[in-house]
């Protein structure tokens, strides 16, 4: 369901900060086979697409140092 859905975007979340594995990796790694599929529902939830997190994620880091 939507509770298992989402942990699995968190895991993703969390392994596009931590890896510099592909999106589909990613999503391959969280359970998800389908990488457009993928890429839609991480939009939907969070607004922007896995690669733009960790665009912006990365320019986060960049900022701390």
């Amino acid at each position: 369901g939507d509770v298992y859905k989402r942990q699995r975007l968190e895991r993703a979340k969390e392994l596009l900060c931590k890896t510099n594995d592909t999106i589909i990796r990613v999503a391959a790694d969280v359970g998800i086979d389908n990488t457009s599929y993928f890429v839609r529902i991480f939009k939907k939830m969070y607004g922007m697409t896995p690669g733009a997190f960790r665009e912006e994620e990365g320019l986060k880091k960049a900022g701390e140092k």
